[in-house]
């Protein structure tokens, strides 16, 4: 603890930019926002050979991992490399079963 700063102002933190040049990204920009949204589209798009959910619904299954990244990936993720979609579930806190 430097003593230098216990007179000095309280620090604080905002996610909200200083400028008005790059405003907060809208919530289904986020990857769960988005991995919900494929999930969902997918059904619609008779795409469920590639991905589908489990019958519980609190998972997903990747059925068709080559349909899954030539088809399904580039319409909602900008990574093309399966090895990237992996980390971001990992960074968001999702597992393999």
């Amino acid at each position: 603890f430097d003593e230098t700063m216990a007179d000095s102002k309280p620090l604080s933190f905002s996610c909200a930019p200083k400028n008005n040049k790059n405003p907060p990204r809208p919530a289904r920009d986020f990857f769960p926002a988005k991995l919900y949204e494929m999930l969902e589209a997918v059904q619609r798009m008779d795409l469920y050979a590639a991905v589908t959910w489990l019958p519980h619904g609190c998972a997903f299954l990747v059925r068709d991992k080559r349909i899954f990244v030539t088809e399904v990936m580039p319409r909602f993720f900008k990574a093309t490399k399966i090895r990237s979609f992996h980390r971001q579930l990992n960074l968001w806190g999702f597992h393999r079963l």
